[in-house]
């Protein structure tokens, strides 16, 4: 979860340094970098909130504060150069104007001030519109973030109950193999479950459409995937494990016959596919044992059979 009180003390430090015109950027270098990692994390907050298109401002910001503005920074530092005299080159224009763009794609407007509007583009006009463009991303956070119930990485918004079981289960089955070493580091991180009334979204690996979609309403379920072993796998724990009827496409791994009863066995064969496709090609350097009823030289089969015994041992 992001820290609010943080995303304020480096607003309010923006805007201090913009009033601070006459005076070199000493220490504009540390505010951007710490700008950059916070950026990230609303980045990656939004997403698990829905809100895509925030969540590509967001990561805007993060580049920009890390290119070419950060360089600007350092050089007019080095030089002594006043932010209010300092010189922004085109190549750091052109990181801001990426977060205009973003933005109007959001909302219809720009998030910036004084972008194109001036002749001279200093250091000081670009941290007042890095920070303006900072400053509408997190109020967009506290918005969306104020209206959903968030219990570890799962979240609710008037979730139907089934759902809410669903993602204990998965909270369960995901804790279980991380502690087992059975995820990367970075997939795990991503992870989150997101229900709203009967629909759920499910953060499957890092990647950022490698989601699942679940509907209770319509009884489907829609598993994002490239790789075509995981999609195979998907459809054969989904099918064997919790009754689904699935057919593997290019993009996907669709099922019909989810319902509340079965949502939890659902949301836990979600859990399993996280780092799967690592699984797959490497058992050895993942799984500490393979015990001799999983001995195949099919690898989906092998991973299925040791999906299915992992989560025996969690019941």
């Amino acid at each position: 979860m992001v820290d609010v009180a943080r995303l304020k003390r480096l607003e309010e430090e923006g805007r201090r340094r913009v009033a601070r015109r006459d005076e070199p950027p000493y220490s504009d270098v540390a505010w951007l970098d710490e700008v950059r990692d916070a950026s990230l994390d609303l980045a990656e907050e939004l997403e698990r909130l829905g809100d895509m298109d925030f969540a590509e401002v967001a990561d805007w910001i993060s580049l920009a504060s890390e290119g070419a503005l950060r360089d600007t920074a350092r050089r007019c530092a080095a030089r002594g150069i006043p932010r209010g005299e300092c010189l922004v080159p085109p190549a750091a224009q052109s990181d801001l104007e990426a977060i205009d763009e973003a933005y109007e794609r959001a909302t219809g407007k720009r998030c910036t001030w004084l972008l194109g509007e001036i002749e001279n583009y200093t250091l000081s006009a670009a941290l007042n519109d890095l920070t303006s463009c900072f400053h509408r991303v997190m109020e967009r956070y506290e918005d969306l973030a104020g209206g959903y119930e968030r219990k570890g990485k799962c979240l609710f918004k008037d979730a139907d109950p089934s759902l809410k079981e669903a993602c204990e289960e998965w909270s369960k089955a995901i804790e279980k193999f991380k502690e087992q070493g059975l995820y990367t580091a970075g997939n795990y991180d991503a992870l989150y479950f997101r229900a709203e009334d009967a629909k759920a979204e499910i953060r499957v690996g890092e990647t950022a459409g490698h989601l699942t979609h679940l509907d209770l309403n319509t009884g489907t379920l829609e598993y994002y995937d490239v790789n075509p072993d995981v999609k195979r796998l998907a459809k054969e724990l989904l099918e064997e494990e919790c009754g689904l009827k699935c057919e593997v496409t290019p993009e996907s791994t669709t099922c019909k016959g989810a319902t509340k009863d079965n949502a939890s066995c659902i949301a836990k064969i979600m859990a399993t596919l996280s780092s799967a496709r690592f699984r797959i090609y490497e058992p050895e350097k993942w799984w500490k044992k393979i015990p001799e009823e999983c001995e195949t030289e099919d690898p989906i089969k092998r991973e299925k059979c040791l999906i299915k015994k992992k989560l025996e041992e969690m019941k």
